[in-house]
């Protein structure tokens, strides 16, 4: 599934985020890995004080049986790597099946460098796919990279999908995305002069009748 969903019962929820990046993060990208990830950890905490994953899905009158703290996503210009969310789907991060990912622009989200995905790739079985993983020497258990969702044993598709027919996600700012956990998705490298922002969590929705 795929949904682009109005925050209308909530306008604020995206102004709210910008104000706190605006006056949190330098208004050039911090060179420095480990003082980015401070500040964006620092943000992102901050941002699960105010409660925006609740805001959101209020405001999308999404209904959900549990939910993670949601991820604040900082991706520096011309950075490879984790930093721009390789392609993966949830189930391979132990994420049961009926995963939504639900992903919302703020700052310097282009449909270059926007999310990324394979259409129809939900339906694909976990054992077509053929991942490898390898450790990422700059992100270690506990640490600022990992708590604001970069992975220390980050895994790869090498084989069972066809990444020729990739679509981006377009969503305009003040709306969120709701997709499948299962869809294969990314983003693609941050080719602009400024830091990507945007956030994302995940819920598994509460069955209707």
């Amino acid at each position: 599934m795929m949904v682009i969903a109005s925050l209308n019962g909530d306008a604020s929820i995206h102004s709210t985020v910008v104000d706190l990046i605006e006056a949190c993060y330098p208004p050039t990208p911090i060179v420095d890995t480990d003082e980015h990830r401070r500040c964006v950890l620092t943000m992102q905490n901050e941002l699960n004080g105010m409660r925006i994953t609740d805001r959101v899905l209020e405001a999308t009158h999404t209904r959900w049986l549990m939910k993670s703290d949601l991820h604040l996503r900082a991706a520096r210009p011309d950075i490879e790597g984790q930093e721009s969310v390789t392609w993966h789907r949830e189930s391979f991060y132990g994420c049961p099946a009926s995963t939504l990912n639900i992903w919302m622009p703020v700052i310097n989200c282009t449909p270059e460098n926007s999310v990324r995905y394979v259409p129809g790739s939900e339906e694909i079985p976990d054992e077509r796919i053929i991942v490898t993983s390898e450790s990422d020497p700059t992100v270690t258990r506990g640490s600022d990279g990992s708590k604001i969702g970069l992975l220390y044993e980050p895994k790869q598709i090498i084989g069972g999908v066809d990444f020729s027919t990739v679509k981006t996600l377009n969503v305009p700012y003040g709306m969120v995305a709701i997709f499948s956990g299962q869809l294969i998705h990314g983003a693609a490298i941050n080719k602009t002069s400024g830091v990507r922002f945007s956030i994302d969590f995940r819920i598994i929705p509460k069955r209707t009748t």
